[in-house]
């Protein structure tokens, strides 16, 4: 569904790269956007150029950094958003989100939200999510909600060192074949 939405608002616009913001919590949320955005941006990297902006939360401290992120997911046709806690966002991303939001100058595009669940535990739609999507609805954005099976164990994937913090155009490109990350086509230079 994910894809054959996005294919369809992407059409719609001039040929220009496709921008994605995606903003996560900590490495269990990256992985889970990694795995989706690959997921789409690899059904779709025959119709699309992708220029993709990776931020973690606490990155968005960082004023310069908070200024710029609002300013690219502005302008974005999909944000993804990924905490680790499914009821509530940190007041920073709160305030990047609302930010974002009142200086939108696309007309359309997409908001994506992965909440995690934990193993056996059902999922039903949170206040959060419940919240967004009636954000989405009002701005004119189409609403995604998904959920990703939180990775709870002690012994991590990776270490807090090998996820970046910034991602995309502010990442430098040892990190990326460092940590295997990026889409299998990037759009860039090509």
């Amino acid at each position: 569904m994910l894809m054959k939405t996005f294919a369809a608002m992407c059409h719609l616009k001039e040929p220009a790269p496709v921008k994605v913001a995606l903003a996560y919590e900590d490495d269990a949320a990256f992985r889970a956007a990694m795995r989706i955005y690959r997921g789409v941006a690899g059904a779709l990297t025959a119709q699309f150029e992708f220029r993709d902006f990776w931020w973690r939360f606490g990155a968005l401290a960082k004023p310069g950094l908070f200024e710029r992120a609002v300013g690219i997911a502005a302008e974005a046709d999909m944000v993804f958003c990924c905490p680790s806690n499914p009821h509530v966002l940190p007041g920073l991303v709160q305030d990047w989100i609302r930010q974002w939001l009142t200086r939108r100058t696309q007309p359309d595009g997409a908001l994506v939200l992965l909440l995690p669940v934990i193993a056996g535990n059902p999922t039903t739609p949170t206040l959060l999510e419940r919240d967004l999507r009636e954000t989405a609805r009002t701005v004119g954005l189409t609403f995604f909600a998904t959920n990703y099976l939180a990775d709870h164990s002690p012994h991590p994937a990776a270490s807090p060192a090998d996820t970046p913090t910034v991602f995309g155009e502010d990442l430098d490109v040892v990190r990326v074949v460092a940590c295997g990350a990026g889409a299998q086509h990037w759009g860039i230079n090509e």
